[in-house]
């Protein structure tokens, strides 16, 4: 297909659906990888939401008003990570943006571990939930293009027998 560029010159564009090579591709060492890139995920997001949040609460290191802000910060965090991933995964990748963020989440929970009060815990909080909120978004798709004998589309396969 031939198309006009606004610079006067001619270019060509073409269409590629990588989807019916996704479906045709064996499992391979590509695939384990993403599976196991978007299990870590989904382990340290469940870990850190609901094990964290516990911990903190019988530590004596915070209040009551300060384990609030704790949860606030990270949903908040989440929702805004999730609106940027959208953007961001449809400019630069959705594999690309999803290990962005695991390496955000991962960098502000290390630093987060040295905190020396509840305030800078709560901001790093923020960061890491920036970073979570790829999560609700991204991993969904992640599974559905990465594996093989899934459709793209999300609707499964018959089974056989």
């Amino acid at each position: 297909m031939l198309g006009h560029n606004f610079s006067g010159g001619n270019t060509m564009s073409r269409t590629v659906n990588a989807g019916a090579r996704l479906d045709r591709l064996p499992l391979s060492s590509f695939h384990r990888r993403i599976f196991f890139l978007i299990g870590a995920g989904m382990f340290f997001d469940g870990y850190d939401l609901y094990v964290g949040t516990t911990v903190l609460g019988q530590s004596g290191f915070s209040t009551l008003n300060q384990n609030a802000q704790f949860v606030s910060a990270t949903f908040f965090g989440m929702t805004l990570g999730s609106l940027v991933t959208g953007f961001l995964g449809d400019r630069y990748g959705r594999r690309f943006t999803y290990q962005i963020n695991l390496l955000i989440f991962g960098i502000a929970s290390f630093v987060a571990a040295f905190a020396p009060n509840m305030d800078t815990l709560n901001l790093l909080r923020f960061v890491m939930g920036l970073g979570l909120g790829v999560e609700p978004n991204q991993r969904p798709l992640e599974e559905m293009e990465a594996d093989a004998g899934e459709p793209t589309g999300g609707a499964p396969r018959p089974a056989t027998a």
